[in-house]
C-alpha cells in the first residue's frame, strides 16, 4: 500500500506589515500557527532610495501569545551548544525579494524589528506569511 502525505497550507492574510517604512523598525501582528510546523516569510522591498540590507527577528509562542521567545541559531564548540538571537538580514543592491523558511513548534508567531540599514524615507517593503503542515 502506498504512503500519502497531506500537506497543509495557509497564507496569512493579516500580517500587517504591507507597505512598510524602512527606515522604521516595523513589528508584525500577533500570527496565529497552531497545527503548523513551516513557516516562510517573504519580504518584497519595494522601493528603494538607499537601504544596504534588510533585517529582522522571529519570535514565537507556545501560551497563546502571552510570553514570546526569540528563535535561536547555535553553535558547537569544544562540546558546548551555544545559543544566540537568529537575526535574518540580506543585502540588496536594488528592489528584490527573497524568502526565509522555518520549521516552527508555536501556536504563535510575530515578526520583530523590521528594518533596512541606512534607509531613507523612500525606503518601503511588503511582507507575506505562509504557514504549511508537512
Amino acid at each position: 500500500m502506498a504512503r500519502t502525505t497531506l500537506q497543509h497550507f495557509r497564507n496569512e492574510t493579516d500580517v500587517g506589515m504591507d507597505d512598510v517604512l524602512l527606515n522604521a523598525s516595523n513589528n508584525s501582528n500577533t500570527l496565529s500557527c497552531r497545527g503548523m510546523n513551516q513557516m516562510t516569510i517573504v519580504v518584497n522591498q519595494t522601493a528603494r532610495a538607499s537601504s544596504t540590507a534588510i533585517t529582522f527577528n522571529v519570535e514565537g509562542s507556545i501560551d497563546g501569545g502571552t510570553t514570546w521567545a526569540k528563535v535561536q541559531t547555535s553553535a558547537i564548540s569544544s562540546g558546548t551548544q551555544t545559543l544566540s538571537d537568529a537575526t535574518y538580514s540580506k543585502a540588496l543592491a536594488a528592489t528584490g525579494v527573497f524568502a526565509v523558511n522555518l520549521a516552527i513548534n508555536f501556536t504563535h508567531v510575530r515578526i520583530r524589528a523590521l528594518t533596512g540599514a541606512s534607509a531613507g524615507s523612500g525606503d518601503k517593503a511588503d511582507v507575506t506569511v505562509m504557514f504549511g503542515s508537512l
